[in-house]
């Protein structure tokens, strides 16, 4: 569910390869609850603004013209040799990192190599195909934070690299990161705009190391370069934008535990929202034993659903809650058997779920797969442990019908639907992104679509890229 790299349609599934991408920069630890309960958090979110004009000095540009990818390999770049069939997937444009280089190609066309210092890493692309994103590393002497991250863009025909966030913006912005050793670790590209979402980290051989997240959020203009702080240092969590983009979900932590508390909050930092999810809290320490919410916008974000409790806790199977932003109500909805936490997707629409049953106390359930109808509350079983294992990965088509998932013991990876039929698919954690409501990208550089047993290539690709595409690849497909 749900990339910190961009929010399309298509990647707010954390797993939108938003996840995929902390993983590859961070991990995080489980936090141990206490016994003194959190208060609701008052919310004291202060917007600070970072003016274009404190920048490090770089030419304001104006939003990039309409690009189209006709430019030859530059002097240098490696030589292309196809082995196998490719496959032309019209508008379908790619963003990928070979050997710490930047490089984007039009399915069916030459790629480009944009960048040459063998420094770069993690790329994104706007919506519109016209902008790219990527982090930059350079060394430092620093024993405690060896690496420092820098967020760039480039246009996609090579023009206006730009710096976008550096160590000495984030420190003017906020002088709490004065004498804090931290890096830069992901960005996600906010749905219809080159705005990004940001957070920094504290590097694990720093001695301030706690856990890898600051917990912390910021928001750039890629167009201007202004930078403004949502939050602040131990404020809390970014839960994802809604696909109508007025709005975030933000959840709070109280001395580095997580609460249960989530607010709505506008992308200029203001609370629209607070503590949507009070209502569920009822019992003393409830918002530790049950703090950690796993959240997930419908696609009209009209409604935000999340699966409560604490990572790490055995034999505990949650309901779903679902909060309605027009009428500002909590539905639970409770299956039969319940989902295993963070073991489930939810379809566009916000209508199923498809799910890993949970294991219980007793272990008594658990048996296989599910499809949750979050309207009525009923229930499917859609295939069984002995054939699928226990998958860990769920990730939804566009078309709220089929879904991607894989099973990690046995390490294979399946598409299934709604009534229950089933394929194979690409290999376990392999699975990129869907195109559309039938084709897929697996690792590899292949194309899938559902129905069909091959799986051929996108593109003819520069030697280096690797047998894997997630965290060193983005693609977006142009109208």
């Amino acid at each position: 569910m749900p990339h910190l790299l961009r929010v399309t349609s298509k990647t707010i599934l954390p797993p939108s390869l938003w996840m995929i991408f902390l993983f590859l920069f961070v991990g995080c630890s489980p936090v141990t609850p206490g016994a003194t309960p959190a208060p609701a958090i008052t919310p004291t979110l202060q917007v600070k603004v970072m003016p274009t004009s404190t920048a490090i000095s770089q030419p304001t540009t104006s939003p990039s013209p309409t690009i189209a990818l006709t430019e030859t390999l530059p002097s240098g770049s490696p030589s292309v040799e196809p082995t196998e069939e490719v496959v032309t997937v019209p508008g379908l444009r790619l963003a990928y990192i070979v050997d710490g280089n930047l490089y984007v190609q039009d399915s069916g066309g030459k790629p480009l190599q944009l960048t040459h210092g063998h420094a770069d890493a993690s790329p994104g692309i706007s919506d519109d195909g016209q902008k790219l994103f990527f982090l930059r590393s350079k060394h430092s002497d620093d024993p405690k934070n060896d690496v420092s991250l820098t967020l760039y863009s480039i246009n996609a025909d090579g023009s206006g690299e730009r710096v976008l966030v550096t160590d000495e913006q984030i420190k003017a912005i906020d002088a709490q990161y004065a004498d804090l050793s931290f890096r830069l670790v992901s960005f996600l590209n906010i749905h219809g705009t080159h705005h990004l979402l940001f957070h920094t980290s504290i590097p694990e051989n720093s001695d301030q190391y706690d856990s890898y997240y600051n917990q912390d959020l910021f928001w750039v203009d890629a167009d201007s370069g202004q930078i403004r702080q949502l939050a602040a240092i131990n404020q809390g969590w970014y839960q994802g934008v809604a696909p109508n983009e007025k709005r975030l979900a933000f959840q709070r932590v109280f001395e580095g535990r997580h609460t249960g508390q989530i607010d709505l909050i506008g992308l200029d930092g203001k609370v629209i929202q607070p503590d949507i999810f009070a209502s569920m809290f009822q019992e003393p320490g409830s918002r530790f034993s049950q703090g950690y919410l796993s959240v997930q916008w419908s696609a009209d974000g009209g409604r935000l659903l999340a699966v409560p409790g604490e990572l790490g806790e055995i034999g505990v199977c949650p309901a779903v809650w679902q909060y309605s932003v027009v009428s500002g109500s909590v539905q639970e909805t409770v299956f039969n058997p319940s989902p295993e936490k963070q073991l489930f997707d939810i379809s566009p629409d916000g209508n199923w779920m498809v799910y890993t049953a949970c294991l219980g106390p007793d272990y008594s359930v658990g048996d296989g797969i599910y499809l949750g109808d979050l309207r009525t509350g009923t229930t499917r079983k859609l295939g069984d442990r002995e054939t699928y294992g226990t998958p860990g990965e769920y990730n939804w088509s566009p078309d709220n019908i089929h879904f991607y998932f894989s099973d990690s013991s046995a390490q294979k990876g399946f598409i299934g639907d709604i009534s229950g039929n089933m394929e194979s698919s690409c290999g376990y954690n392999s699975f990129v992104a869907w195109i559309d409501a039938l084709r897929y990208i697996c690792g590899s550089a292949r194309m899938g679509e559902v129905g069909k047993v091959e799986r051929e290539y996108i593109a003819d690709f520069p030697p280096g890229l690797g047998a894997g595409l997630r965290g060193s690849f983005d693609f977006v497909l142009l109208k």
